[in-house]
């Protein structure tokens, strides 16, 4: 987790990833996807890039517990 905050916007990455190491999701703002509606909001699963809203730390950790809750 990784929130920097600026008078007039903030910085974040959230990742959650496997005890191998191995990414499963990272939510962040970096401005390198501009072809997405959502940019700069993005998450990263697995391979794939896709659009996302402006998250926080709760609605990860809400987004893992869904998951987790989730058969395969």
């Amino acid at each position: 987790m990784r929130e920097l905050l600026f008078p007039d916007h903030s910085k974040y990455s959230y990742q959650w990833q496997a005890t191998s190491g191995e990414t499963l999701i990272r939510w962040d703002n970096a401005a390198h996807h501009p072809e997405l509606p959502t940019h700069p909001y993005h998450k990263h699963v697995g391979a794939d890039v896709v659009g996302s809203i402006r998250v926080s730390i709760e609605d990860v950790l809400d987004e893992i517990g869904v998951q987790l809750r989730t058969p395969c």
